[in-house]
């Protein structure tokens, strides 16, 4: 654990948040909302400063540079090779960058996502698992947002299991971190 977080910039002696954003190809703004909320919970208090939050973007999605803005706390991982500046075309993960996904899930303390495969790897190894939907909250239509992934088959049966946390709120999604915590 201390070896991973040094090699990512991150002071071993903290515990992290992997947040897992949805990407632009499902969310136009929505993970510049959700950045924005960790790091009110950051300053708030909801998020203690002994934790830090590591985000990891999708290895087949081009990140926007405003994205990547510095924020005291946080670290940002874009895993992956991409051959192509279309998402999801010409990317690849070497044995290197899986061995860094299952550091980065080990490792956490919570991982935090929207609908993501993520969840299976988090199960897979145990960890606290929030699934954030707040773009309902916003205002957002069902069929206008990544929230009707949520009523896909296979994501049903994930929140039925009890294996993840599903948040609807900031409310929610504070009172998560913080239990889980």
């Amino acid at each position: 654990r201390e070896e991973f977080s040094r090699g990512i910039g991150m002071d071993p002696s903290k515990r992290f948040i992997l947040y897992c954003p949805a990407g632009a190809t499902f969310t136009p703004d929505g993970d510049e909302m959700m950045l924005n909320v960790l790091e009110s919970f950051q300053k708030g208090g909801t998020i203690p400063p002994d934790v830090d939050i590591l985000v990891r973007f999708q290895p087949n999605d081009r990140v926007p540079d405003e994205l990547l803005q510095p924020r005291p706390g946080f670290h940002f991982d874009r895993p992956g090779k991409r051959f192509s500046a279309e998402r999801g075309v010409d990317w690849d993960m070497d044995f290197a960058d899986l061995r860094h996904l299952a550091d980065s899930v080990s490792y956490a303390a919570i991982v935090i996502t929207h609908v993501s495969s993520i969840i299976l790897e988090s199960a897979i190894l145990d960890r606290p698992i929030i699934t954030a939907d707040l773009e309902r909250e916003l205002g957002r239509p069902l069929l206008g947002s990544i929230s009707w992934r949520f009523f896909t088959d296979h994501h049903e049966d994930i929140l039925s299991s009890g294996g993840a946390w599903k948040t609807d709120s900031k409310a929610e999604l504070g009172k998560a971190i913080r239990e889980y915590l």
